[in-house]
Order: structure tokens, then sequence, then C-alpha cells
């Protein structure tokens, strides 16, 4: 039985099996740290602010360091949503609320799931976004730091432009298909 826990408090949660169990992040400065067999997390903050403010600022609204086996992270909704990972295993990453940053560090993603714009960067380490699939809702994405995209597909059925903004000489994109 997975069980599903909505966060809405600032506040740490360490050490421990979760047993496939689920988390909602409601609001900004929350920790999960030395977790495994998380199912998901979801972040889904209920005082986004407007959008006029929204900027790559204040990183770190949300850590997530040192878990393993986590299946998906889902950014739905979030003043910023800026969110820190860092020494994790992610199967799945899906960008969903435009003005995100992602930002990691020695953290390996299998696939990444844009459909908002985005600023995805890296700040040290053996490092990867995995496969990214763009979306036909996306205009901009930047990549910064240290960002290793293995490939980058673009899934349009009519022809669309969108750019993406290279802000550091460290990125790395190895392939890409539209």
């Amino acid at each position: 039985d997975s069980k599903v826990y909505e966060i809405s408090k600032s506040i740490t949660i360490k050490n421990g099996d979760v047993k496939n169990s689920a988390f909602i992040l409601t609001t900004s400065g929350i920790t999960l740290e030395n977790l495994s067999n998380v199912k998901s997390i979801k972040i889904d903050e209920k005082d986004s602010g407007s959008a006029s403010v929204r900027s790559y600022s204040n990183v770190g609204k949300y850590f997530i360091k040192n878990c393993t086996e986590i299946t998906s992270v889902l950014v739905v909704n979030g003043e910023n949503s800026s969110i820190s990972i860092s020494k994790t295993q992610v199967t799945t990453l899906s960008v969903e609320q435009e003005n995100s940053l992602i930002q990691l560090e020695e953290t390996k993603i299998s696939k990444t799931f844009v459909s908002k714009d985005c600023k995805l960067d890296s700040v040290s380490g053996d490092t990867s976004f995995g496969s990214v699939y763009v979306q036909k809702t996306v205009e901009k994405i930047e990549l910064a730091g240290s960002a290793k995209i293995e490939k980058m597909l673009a899934s349009f059925t009519e022809e669309k432009e969108f750019s993406v903004v290279i802000s550091s000489e460290s990125v790395k994109i190895e392939s890409a298909v539209s």
C-alpha cells in the first residue's frame, strides 16, 4: 500500500524507506533528504503569486537531497518554482509550470518532459537531464551551468519554432531531433 502525504509547512523530512509513497508539496521551504523508494513528488504550491513577478531567482525553494529511486518529480504550480536536486536518482522529471528553475548537482534524470518555458541548470558534478522531450507549448528553454542533455526531442506535429538559450560554455547536448 502506497500512501500520499500532503506537506503544507516548511519542513525537512529525512532518513528512510518511504515504501513507494507520494508527496505533494504545497508550500515552499521543504527539504526531502536521504529517502528511498519515493513514488512521486508533486510541487503544487497553493499561493503562487502573480506571473509578472516570477523570475529565476530564489533558488532552492524546494530541496531534494541524497534520495534514491524517485520515480517522478512533477512541477505544476508555484511562485518561481525553484527546485534544487542533489545526489539523487530520478526516473522522470516533468516541468509544467512556466519559468521554473530546475538545478541539479550530481544527479541523473532518465527522462525530462518540458511543457512550459524553463531553465535547466547544473551546478557541478556528473549530472544529466537525460532525454529531454519538448512539448509544442514551449517557446524557450534556457540551459545553464554544466547541464548535459543526452537527446533533445521536439514533439511537434506542425512546424513551430522554439529557442534554446545556452548561457554557459559547459552545456552539452549530445543530439537533437525534431
